[in-house]
This record gives C-alpha cells, sequence and structure tokens, in this order.
C-alpha cells in the first residue's frame, strides 16, 4: 500500500522597487530550502542504512550463536564490518544506533519525490 506525503512550503518576499529584487529574494529562500532537503535526505538515508546493518549484525548474531560454524562465523564478520562502516558514516550526521530509528521514522515523513516540492512554486498562466 502506497501513500505519499506532501510538504506546501510559503515563501514570503516582501515587495520592493523592482520586482526583479522580489524573485531574486524568492529565488535565494528556495535554493537554502532546497541545500536543507538534501540534508535531510542524507541524514534519513544513514539512519536507514545504520538500522539495517544492526538487523544483519542481530541475524548473524543469532546464526552463529545457534549454529557455530565457519559460514555463519564468516557471515558475522561481514555483518559486522558492513555495522561498523554504516555507523561511521552516521556518526558523521550526528546519528546513532539508538536516536536512528526516530530520525529516520520523521525524515522519511518529509516529501519523498521532488514534485512535492516544485509544484509549490510553479507559476500559474495569467
Amino acid at each position: 500500500m502506497a501513500s505519499t506525503a506532501g510538504v506546501t512550503f510559503a515563501v514570503g518576499a516582501t515587495m520592493s522597487a523592482s520586482v526583479a529584487s522580489v524573485f531574486s529574494t524568492v529565488d535565494a529562500r528556495v535554493k537554502g530550502l532546497k541545500g536543507n532537503l538534501k540534508e535531510l535526505r542524507t541524514v534519513s538515508a544513514k539512519a536507514a542504512n545504520l538500522l539495517s546493518a544492526e538487523a544483519r549484525l542481530r541475524d548473524a548474531r543469532q546464526a552463529h550463536a545457534a549454529r557455530p560454524t565457519e559460514e555463519t562465523a564468516s557471515a558475522l564478520r561481514s555483518a559486522q564490518s558492513a555495522y561498523n562502516s554504516a555507523e561511521r558514516a552516521a556518526k558523521k550526521y550526528n546519528v546513532t544506533v539508538a536516536g536512528a530509528a526516530k530520525a529516520h521514522a520523521h525524515l522519511s515523513g518529509l516529501p519523498a519525490r521532488r514534485g512535492a516540492f516544485q509544484s509549490c512554486f510553479r507559476s500559474s498562466p495569467q
């Protein structure tokens, strides 16, 4: 079941002597919002990767505890390495295992499609 969420951004610009300055003000604010959205998507991706690596590590530990073989030991080492890598990448964005689930759930609610963001700024024909 697919669901979509849209976010509307209201950009207020004060009227000035020239219409061009109004558009440049709006353009600057839109660029700032796009940068913020890109950063939020990156944080969400890092949190998702960390959660995935944590689940893989947990499963590998359980499999190795239930049946300690060279195959499960190798899978455990691989999962531990992937987890360490995901954790290092997430730390650069101040995402920890404890906060990853919460951050990912919150950030997943943001508009996943550019269209939801861009549709707010389309001009209507006059």
